[in-house]
């Protein structure tokens, strides 16, 4: 391609269409609407106001047992056995246990300080990748907005929170290592573009550090974005022959440094899957994978049902005519997950990685950017709206947007540990097992009794002493408060 026909694509960008379409805001008044939309996140979404500490419930008492570890000195915290692999990667569990140990707070309090400092950083992250793909400032804010706190309409318990179909419910109290990944993986995503069509240096660098940072946060999630990249830039090549040394260079080097950094957590979970010989990825069995029907979208996607066509149909415009590289990742990046999650057969493997609702989660972080499109570039000059009556337009779009959504959210997150269930003590279980056959004594003689419910996600060991009890103890090797139901 020679150097006109570069810079007359490059005048079909969508920072060029946004320009044109639509009014843009002022740098100042995106970096004040930037500041009220953190301080916002950081508020409601890190827990700066919510009166609890943690959930000691399912997963989160796996999570609070590996900073235990941490803190203890097995900075490599394995599963329930020696030598058996850990479930998650360990980066939000280093995070809080060196917390605690440096602040000398609990790892329930270091949690919410990792909470409260990671909130803003989902609103940012967005706002960045927007400006980078060549939004402009009012589209980005508008992006970031939903990105944050949008949802659906449908405020059921397995439609909010972490059951949500949107990444911004996600992000609420407290931190999960699959937020960290959400976060971490529109900023791979864009470093790669930049660096591949805008020759940008340090993007190949900085994208394989985004990238392991992922393969520590969240192993799982990281393993979507290698196909998502393959097949993108697939794609981008038969768009674009002449950027295939960049392709290869910028390949090489995110690759390798992303294995690089992380082999010293996955090698070694490798070689722990290896010779304990217990690795398994599966599903819950009530976690029904998602299969929506016509009637349900508009309650499952609220104003998203309504803007984000209209984003994706101005984004695939943008594309067939200006053969747009950045077009054309939202547009792979929204369609990979969703349309594999419309289309996934039942026994797809892939465990987590690959089941439906996070399939969504994934697809909801391009489609809220492209509703913003929609939104900004579309609405808005259709009927030609300027100044103030644009603006309240946008603001009533993204209240509608947020609000039912994420009070749903806040409300479930209100349902849990509202009332003591612990007994009064804590167990030393730093013995590792011993304590099972005591348990395992204790049935036989007293009866069945469930000290903890484990999620099955989470590793954990069950023990059935006989075919009619049985007690499971997840993480038994720290110090933890035991629930005990007849």
């Amino acid at each position: 391609m020679s150097i006109a026909e570069t810079r007359a694509s490059s005048l079909g960008t969508l920072r060029a269409a946004a320009a044109t379409r639509s009014t843009d805001i002022s740098a100042t008044s995106a970096r004040v609407a930037m500041i009220a939309l953190c301080l916002a996140a950081l508020v409601l979404q890190g827990g700066l106001l919510q009166p609890k500490t943690w959930f000691w419930t399912g997963d989160m008492i796996y999570h609070h047992a590996l900073m235990a570890e941490i803190q203890a000195g097995e900075l490599m915290p394995g599963g329930p056995y020696p030598g058996m692999p850990a479930f998650y990667s360990p980066l939000l569990h280093w995070l809080s246990a060196g917390i605690g140990l440096v602040t000398g707070v609990r790892i329930t309090e270091a949690i919410r300080i990792v909470s409260i400092l990671f909130a803003p950083l989902l609103p940012l992250a967005t706002y960045w990748s927007a400006r980078s793909l060549g939004l402009g400032r009012a589209v980005s804010i508008v992006g970031a907005v939903l990105a944050t706190f949008a949802g659906g309409w449908k405020t059921t318990e397995d439609r909010v929170w972490v059951d949500s179909l949107f990444v911004g419910q996600h992000n609420f109290f407290p931190t999960f290592p699959r937020d960290i990944a959400f976060m971490l993986l529109p900023l791979g995503l864009v470093c790669v573009y930049r660096a591949v069509v805008h020759d940008w240096r340090p993007g190949a660098w900085l994208a394989g550090i985004a990238f392991a940072l992922m393969v520590l946060a969240h192993t799982q999630t990281a393993v979507f974005a290698a196909p998502l990249l393959a097949l993108y830039l697939g794609l981008l090549f038969m768009m674009r022959p002449d950027l295939l040394g960049r392709m290869l260079r910028v390949s090489v080097i995110t690759s390798a440094l992303t294995a690089g950094l992380s082999a010293f957590w996955w090698v070694w979970e490798l070689q722990a899957i290896m010779a304990s010989q217990s690795f398994s990825v599966e599903m819950p069995a009530n976690r029904v994978p998602i299969k929506l029907s016509l009637a349900e979208f508009p309650m499952e996607f609220g104003l998203i049902l309504v803007l984000g066509p209209l984003g994706i149909f101005m984004t695939a415009r943008q594309l067939i005519r200006h053969k747009d590289p950045s077009s054309l990742l939202l547009l792979v990046w929204w369609a990979a997950p969703v349309l594999l999650a419309i289309f996934r057969p039942s026994g797809f493997p892939g465990g987590d990685t690959f089941f439906p609702r996070r399939l969504w989660q994934f697809g909801s972080q391009p489609l809220v950017l492209m509703a913003a499109i929609g939104l900004v570039c579309g609405v808005l000059p259709a009927f030609r709206l300027r100044g103030a009556p644009a603006v309240s337009l946008v603001a009533a779009v993204c209240l509608v947007s947020t609000l039912p959504a994420s009070r749903g959210t806040w409300d479930r997150i209100a349902e849990f540990w509202n009332e003591p269930e612990f007994v009064d003590q804590e167990w030393d279980l730093n013995g590792n097992f011993a304590v099972g056959p005591w348990l395992a004594h204790e049935a036989r003689a007293h009866g069945p009794t469930t000290v903890l419910s484990p999620v099955t996600e989470a590793t954990s060991s069950g023990m059935r002493p006989d075919r009619r009890s049985s007690i499971c103890i997840e993480r038994p090797r720290s110090s933890l408060p035991l629930t005990w139901r007849g």
